[in-house]
């Protein structure tokens, strides 16, 4: 029977390219990123509908740096104060956007069935901006 020795080559952790897993690409020249796939995206519902119960309106925080927030608002809304949800996504500044549809539909969800006020935070993302300007977006 052999043991194995600590020098022994061990198998590679993993085998899944970042790269291709999240659909990117990196620019040798400046070290960019740049995505490979095209992410739906849709308008603010600003007339509520059976489909969507929820209206939406995006608001520009700053022009220059394209940064913005989207409210969702149940309705109809009650002459009550509403609870405030405040959604900072992560995902290393690359995926998410409040206008890209899978967010959009559910956070039309979450206002409607919470029947609370959601404010999504859309900042600059990789790789239109390098990440440290996502940071100075907070």
């Amino acid at each position: 029977m052999t043991i194995p020795s600590l020098f022994t080559p061990q198998p590679p952790l993993s085998v899944v390219n970042p790269y291709e897993h999240m659909k990117i690409k990196l620019n040798p020249n400046d070290r960019s990123l740049r995505r490979n796939y095209v992410v739906p995206m849709v308008p603010p519902t600003l007339n509520p509908t059976h489909d969507s119960p929820t209206l939406s309106k995006d608001i520009h925080l700053n022009v220059a740096t394209d940064t913005s927030l989207r409210l969702f608002l149940p309705h109809p809304t009650s002459h009550h104060k509403l609870p405030i949800t405040i959604y900072f996504h992560s995902d290393d500044f690359i995926l998410h956007h409040p206008s890209f549809l899978i967010f959009h539909t559910s956070y039309v969800a979450f206002a409607a069935t919470i029947h609370a006020l959601f404010a999504f935070i859309g900042y600059t993302l990789c790789p239109k901006h390098c990440l440290l300007a996502t940071y100075d977006d907070t």
